[in-house]
C-alpha cells in the first residue's frame, strides 16, 4: 500500500526539489510559458524514485508497518539532500538506509 503524502511528507520533498524546480521555472520562462497554473501542474509530477515513499507491512504475522522511501540519489550531492529531506520527513523516528549503486559509481 502506498503511503499518504501529509504536510510534513510535502515540506521535505518541496526541500528537497527546490534546486530543480527553480531551475526548471527559469526554462519554463525562458522557453516562453508564463501561465503560473500549468508551471505548478507541471512542477507537481513526480518522477519515480525522486523521494517516492512507500507504506509497507514489514512481515505479515506482526502486523508492523514501515515507511519506506525510494530515491535515485547517485552522487554526493543528491545523497546529502537525500539525507536532509529523510531527516526533515522523519525529525523523530528512527531510520535506517539501503544503500545500492551501479559498478560505475563511487561509492566512497
Amino acid at each position: 500500500m502506498e503511503a499518504e503524502m501529509d504536510d510534513e511528507d510535502e515540506d521535505a520533498i518541496v526541500g528537497y526539489d527546490r534546486e530543480n524546480n527553480a531551475t526548471a521555472r527559469a526554462v519554463l520562462r525562458e522557453i516562453g510559458v508564463t501561465n503560473e497554473r500549468h508551471v505548478r501542474v507541471g512542477l507537481s509530477a513526480r518522477p519515480p524514485c525522486r523521494f517516492q515513499p512507500f507504506r509497507k507491512r514489514r512481515r505479515e504475522d506482526d502486523g508492523v508497518v514501515v515507511d519506506v522511501v525510494v530515491d535515485a540519489a547517485h552522487n554526493p550531492m543528491g545523497m546529502r539532500e537525500l539525507g536532509d529531506a529523510v531527516r526533515r520527513w522523519r525529525r523523530r523516528r528512527p531510520v535506517r538506509f539501503v544503500v545500492g549503486m551501479s559498478e560505475d559509481k563511487d561509492a566512497r
